[in-house]
């Protein structure tokens, strides 16, 4: 899916990737996944072509609300994006991917 991703988004520098495999209600995987750049999230179709759903900026967003280990919630300035991840380590690399991010922009920063 990794490399999927890379051929099909050229245009963009993706850096390290981080793919988020979403779930539905059911427990179930969806056909949406969380795309993580270095500096850019996107939500990507998993069916070719890819299409990217959506996609933000780290800087854009303003509040993280995380409802359980497997449930987040991302607010921007333009959207609200709600993710319910496969596994808790899913969540885990989603946090730590963005704020490994934003620390190389805001060095002395610390997140919360």
């Amino acid at each position: 899916m990794v490399e999927l991703v890379h051929i099909c988004m050229v245009p963009i520098d993706l850096g390290t990737l981080t793919v988020v495999f979403i779930r539905d209600l059911h427990g179930k995987e969806t056909v949406p996944v969380g795309v993580l750049s270095l500096w850019r999230g996107f939500v990507v179709t998993k069916k070719q072509p890819l299409r990217v759903e959506s996609t933000f900026s780290y800087l854009e967003i303003s509040s993280i609300n995380i409802h359980s280990l497997t449930q987040i919630e991302l607010e921007t300035d333009g959207q609200s994006l709600s993710f319910s991840v496969l596994h808790d380590e899913d969540l885990v690399a989603m946090i730590s991917h963005m704020t490994a991010s934003l620390k190389r922009i805001f060095p002395d920063s610390s997140p919360g």
